[in-house]
């Protein structure tokens, strides 16, 4: 499906960015939607695409961005995405991420010229299931303000596409990270840029023997293409296959790859944590996606970029 005028919502977080830095390098004209340029924005992103200044809570601004642009696709990437974040403030959490999707979707229906949405959910909507890995049919059982977010922002995008037909198709993607991840709360760039401040990397009591999987940004982005692409109206997809591990895994190779002797240090949890999470990628997969960075080679092609990073931030970031 060709894309003429794209709108990236949370175009200055993470995804959003990376996403953005894919579009231009195919030449697309993109709009991104943003609350405020931060120490977390991009100059090459934000200096080089049209941006509207903005909260996903406002209507008023959703309407405008995707009307004055004339929008025909829409990545509905932007969202509060730490956990402890919406666990501390979740009527926050809810009005961004659920009213900013029910923003994003009406503004599409109203306006009438947006050919695909595609939404960003998570592994977490899936909540607990006594058999892994997680496939697209698994009913969505969150229970935290975060997940309960996220699966009630899949039920949005799912009650638009099913109601108002709008070609809209989700993204469930587990744990993200790589070039450009400055959230020190997540264990990857947090344990990367905690050793490059000669400190200890950090893991909380009981959690170390959590498993996860891990999704270079890379492949994040190739799946978000695919998905943008080929994917079918209302229906979901999982992003998975780099091979799940715990937690204590996943640290001891960051230590391993970045070639120091140190310890983690335990603190005690002041969060809730599902304790298995990994997903079934094979509908993806039928895009004709694929995963091409398990964990190790993932973090691998991350540490140099937080080296240079660490060096200079401001030769990435707008102010520190």
């Amino acid at each position: 499906m060709k894309m003429r005028n794209i709108l990236v919502t949370g175009a200055n977080g993470f995804v959003g960015s990376a996403i953005c830095d894919r579009l231009m390098k195919m030449n697309k004209t993109v709009v991104g939607l943003v609350r405020d340029r931060n120490y977390k924005s991009r100059r090459d992103i934000l200096d080089n695409i049209s941006v509207v200044y903005g909260d996903m809570r406002d209507y008023d601004v959703v309407r405008y961005a995707v009307s004055k642009y004339e929008i025909d696709t829409i990545f509905h990437v932007g969202a509060i995405t730490i956990l402890k974040m919406a666990t501390a403030d979740p009527k926050t959490c809810f009005q961004t991420n659920l009213m900013g999707t029910v923003n994003v979707m009406e503004a599409a229906r109203e306006c009438g010229h947006v050919s695909k949405i595609v939404v960003a959910s998570s592994d977490k909507a899936y909540g607990v299931h006594d058999n892994l890995p997680y496939k697209e049919d698994f009913a969505l059982l969150a229970s935290d303000p975060y997940s309960t977010s996220k699966a009630c922002t899949d039920l949005i995008a799912q009650s638009y596409a099913y109601t108002y037909d709008l070609n809209t198709s989700i993204v469930r993607s587990g744990n993200i990270f790589g070039p450009g991840d400055l959230n020190k709360s997540r264990i990857i760039p947090g344990s990367i840029l905690r050793i490059l401040d000669g400190e200890r990397p950090v893991i909380y009591s009981g959690v170390g023997n959590y498993k996860r999987e891990f999704m270079y940004i890379d492949d994040v982005v190739d799946a978000y293409m695919s998905v943008q692409d080929r994917g079918l109206k209302g229906e979901a997809y999982n992003v998975g296959g780099s091979g799940f591990q715990n937690i204590f895994d996943t640290v001891n190779v960051i230590i391993e790859e970045m070639g120091v002797d140190i310890e983690p240090q335990i603190l005690e949890k002041d969060f809730i944590e599902i304790k298995e999470q990994y997903l079934d990628q094979s509908k993806l997969e039928a895009l004709g996606w694929k995963c091409n960075y398990d964990i190790r080679r993932g973090i691998r092609a991350a540490v140099p970029w937080y080296v240079e990073y660490h060096k200079n931030p401001n030769q990435f970031y707008w102010a520190h």
